[in-house]
């Protein structure tokens, strides 16, 4: 899988070179592509292979002045090696921006789960649909013209990964349009209300549906984002929903 894994890590370094001719000025100065966040061997071997997807990359991966405090191990790279693949896979040992991450903790403690492997029996790993470029500002500032332009190289990527890693499960928390950029084959003909949460204001509504991956059904499960990852749902409500979605994939 390390080959393979490199040469998606190669596909990324080559939508960041072409990120930067197109739309240089909105590329995280000093940043390099991040392929994916996550020990990849730990989650080959989980009993549960849990993918989350993200937009893209936020700036707050290379902070300015210290812009290789969390990826240590790649200082200098500018290609795919073993030492970039390796910082990838020690994201959530080293310093990783859980100011957002931890949002998912407890719907993947409800898994059995965590992105650092402390708890539970898998490991997830988490990826980006729409490209591996850290951008200034944020996905939901940029033009539309910019978005397009990763989106070309990014989705296809995200697909091609995903379809690398055979998830069993896949969490996604983002803009529901965003949902129309899966392009693996439907199981199901649509997204499917699986149930409601109730809160004060309106349910929370989670949908799911089931997509083939390479030969296999996967359970693609989604809930509105508020700034988080699922975040308008309390602690404990996440962590339900994590069981629930442990109780159907089991």
């Amino acid at each position: 899988m390390q080959t393979q894994l490199l040469a998606a890590a190669e596909a990324a370094f080559e939508a960041q070179r072409h990120a930067r001719q197109v739309c240089g000025a909105v590329v995280t100065p000093a940043s390099r592509p991040i392929a994916w966040f996550g020990d990849t061997s730990a989650y080959a071997a989980s009993a549960l292979r849990i993918v989350t997807a993200g937009l893209n990359p936020s700036q707050v991966e290379y902070p300015a002045g210290q812009p290789d405090r969390r990826f240590p191990g790649s200082t200098g790279v500018e290609r795919a090696c073993d030492s970039y693949v390796a910082s990838l896979n020690d994201y959530f040992r080293v310093d990783p921006y859980w100011r957002w991450f931890n949002t998912y903790r407890p719907l993947l403690e409800g898994l059995q789960a965590s992105f650092e492997g402390t708890f539970g029996t898998s490991s997830a790993v988490h990826t980006d649909l729409c490209s591996p470029v850290p951008t200034s500002p944020t996905w939901s500032r940029l033009p539309a013209t910019v978005q397009a332009a990763l989106s070309v190289n990014g989705v296809r990527l995200w697909h091609e990964l995903v379809e690398l890693l055979q998830p069993d499960v896949v969490l996604l928390s983002l803009a529901r349009h965003h949902l129309s950029r899966i392009s693996f084959p439907a199981m199901d003909t649509d997204w499917g209300e699986w149930f409601a949460i109730p809160q004060p204001a309106k349910p929370y509504v989670v949908l799911r549906r089931l997509y083939e991956v390479g030969g296999r059904p996967v359970l693609f499960v989604w809930g509105r984002a508020a700034n988080t990852p699922f975040g308008s749902l309390s602690y404990a409500a996440r962590r339900q929903l994590g069981a629930r979605i442990l109780e159907e994939v089991s």
